[in-house]
């Protein structure tokens, strides 16, 4: 299968209007993938209840088998949420009611910001102690992150939340080896794999993880609304739905099936989307993808002209690039810069502030192309001359 212009056929994006550099926000469902989440919609109105009692849960049984095959992982492992932020948010509620005082919550400065509000949300709450791990960016490297790690949980007790992909930075942190520096510390581990499904050819099963939450509706291709949370056997007492509905106290797997009415189209077409997904193959995907952001960097850092620090074994197919604009350093200024991009050369892409700097996040997608990239480089140019800074 061709990809670039050829494969535009089978997304809705308004590609004459807008240069969609953005995928990694909140992904981009294909058409086919609409079409069959629009037959399930109609399904259930056909008869509702029938619907609902009867046939929902077969389909939703199959559904996460085929996405446990994808995860290559157990389908008792699997649940459906919302996103990973829910996800996230349901494990910690969970787990830090039942943390003794001197227990602490460890997580990196790469953390995505709406997973650090739910951890200071919840210290507060239930009095835990909280730990931010730094790790310098962009000089970064492997060796330095692992360092840092373990370094913050030696003779330490508690969870350590972390990002495989993080979003600020798209970083791809080593996370088989950080998991196995928490089981050497007997630190329980929650991995917040966001971006990563899709990406990266995960083994579920073998990573062995406390608990690890992923988007299907980012790099995988699903419908909005349509996330994981793979829980090791151990843990399954623990968890429960932030809702608590009709099957509580009948087990983690049936707790999570049924938390209240919802449009079950998205999670009932991940068959589907894996189906699509596979047609393409990841092989493709990952070299059409890796093989834009290549260009797309080194062709960056020649025409704006600033030092490359960028390790590109450290990315996937989202990478942070510094943006080296300093005329507006407001809380918004991220949210500001995005308007502007978008309003004045038709491009979506995302800025992010991190760490006292502003940084241009790429995402390569395989409908993507690289007239697209030079068409964004050629703006970023024209915009830090516009404001004196190149």
């Amino acid at each position: 299968m061709e990809l670039g212009y050829k494969i535009r056929e089978n997304w809705n994006i308004d590609f004459e209007k807008i240069k969609f550099l953005n995928h990694g926000s909140f992904g981009a469902t294909p058409i086919p993938i609409l079409n069959k989440m629009h037959e399930i919609e109609l399904l259930v109105e056909k008869e509702p209840v029938h619907f609902f009692m009867d046939i929902y849960p077969e389909m939703l049984e199959k559904n996460i088998r085929d996405l446990a095959g994808f995860l290559n992982t157990e389908y008792e492992n699997l649940v459906l949420t919302d996103n990973a932020t829910t996800g996230v948010n349901i494990i910690l509620n969970n787990v830090i009611p039942t943390l003794a005082k001197n227990q602490v919550i460890f997580y990196t400065n790469h953390i995505y910001p709406a997973v650090r509000n739910t951890i200071n949300h919840l210290i507060e709450k239930h009095e835990i102690n909280s730990k931010e791990i730094i790790i310098n960016y962009p000089n970064i490297t492997k060796t330095g992150i692992l360092e840092s790690i373990e370094k913050a949980l030696s003779f330490q007790s508690g969870i350590l939340v972390i990002d495989h992909i993080s979003s600020p930075t798209s970083v791809v942190f080593p996370i088989k080896e950080i998991i196995e520096i928490c089981k050497k510390n007997n630190i329980r581990i929650i991995v917040d794999g966001a971006h990563a499904p899709g990406v990266l050819e995960l083994q579920l099963k073998k990573l062995g993880a406390d608990w690890y939450v992923g988007n299907c509706h980012k790099w995988m291709y699903s419908g909005k609304g349509t996330a994981f949370i793979h829980t090791s056997p151990e843990n399954f007492e623990k968890m429960h739905p932030n809702t608590i509905s009709n099957d509580y106290g009948y087990g983690y797997r049936k707790e999570f099936d049924w938390v209240g009415t919802r449009n079950p189209s998205s999670w009932l077409t991940l068959s589907d989307t894996i189906e699509f997904y596979n047609n393409i193959g990841f092989e493709q995907i990952n070299n059409y993808n890796n093989n834009l952001l290549k260009y797309t960097v080194d062709t960056y850092f020649k025409e704006i002209k600033i030092p490359n620090e960028i390790n590109l074994s450290n990315y996937s197919w989202l990478i942070s690039l510094p943006f080296p604009y300093f005329a507006d350093f407001s809380k918004d200024a991220n949210v500001k810069l995005r308007n502007y991009f978008y309003n004045e050369y038709g491009i979506e892409i995302m800025f992010v502030i991190f760490e006292g700097k502003i940084w241009i996040r790429f995402a390569a997608q395989i409908y993507n192309t690289i007239a697209e990239s030079e068409y964004l480089i050629s703006k970023v140019k024209d915009f830090l001359i516009r404001n004196n800074l190149i």
